[in-house]
């Protein structure tokens, strides 16, 4: 009967519901049976030729992009030039030496950077105005003494009749394209920005608006 019980007590015990000797994972583990080298372990490569290639192929991509990027080079400029005229109104973008383009801004309108007699301005382009026109500000920072000019003539705009005085500029800069002896007025009123009319835009070879693109040619 002791025999019986101490039979039970071994088997309540997690360990005694398995044989008194070891497993057969146990007896492997233990005499080394477990298969070191599977046939997985023996296809793989060496650690060392496996980083080896890896770098391999890492410089190869790299001489593959570097390719690449210095045959496409010209249009990866281009690219970037367009993305920038896209973020940045007035920064347009040469399609060649001849033709810039203006993307409109989310209002439908057309900034264009430019410069007067090495002066950089900011330009709205307006197919109504006639001309260039200048706020008195800016005719000061162009050397203008606008306290000695004449605003005898008179326009209508959108705002209203206003008096303007006429000048000649020596030299206006948009994108590629360059003007000398440019006609331009200087406005009485409050003015906020430079507006670029299309007395200027005549002048070019051409220009068109399409699909919120505008597009000079000189």
């Amino acid at each position: 009967m002791p025999d019986q019980e101490q039979a039970k007590a071994d088997l309540s015990k997690p360990w005694g519901r398995a044989s008194s000797g070891p497993t057969a994972g146990t007896r492997a583990a233990v005499n080394g049976q477990f298969p070191a080298d599977s046939l997985e372990t023996r296809l793989r490569p060496p650690r060392g030729l496996t980083v080896q290639l890896r770098a391999l192929g890492i410089w190869l991509g790299i001489v593959i992009l570097a390719v690449m990027a210095y045959g496409y080079r010209y249009e990866i400029s281009r690219l970037g030039a367009r993305f920038m005229a896209i973020l940045i109104p007035g920064a347009g973008y040469s399609v060649d030496p001849q033709t810039v383009n203006y993307f409109a801004d989310a209002n439908g309108q057309f900034w264009i950077d430019g410069r007067v007699n090495d002066i950089g301005f900011r330009f709205l382009v307006d197919t109504g105005a006639s001309s260039i026109v200048f706020n008195k500000t800016d005719a000061r920072r162009l050397g203008f003494d606008v306290e000695s000019l004449h605003f005898d003539r008179t326009a209508w705009t959108a705002n209203g009749k206003v008096r303007y005085t006429a000048v000649r500029l020596r030299e206006v800069t948009i994108g590629p394209v360059v003007m000398s002896d440019v006609p331009a007025q200087i406005d009485e009123g409050d003015l906020r920005h430079p507006l670029l009319g299309m007395a200027f835009l005549r002048r070019m070879s051409g220009f068109e608006i399409t699909n919120g693109i505008l597009t000079i040619h000189r």
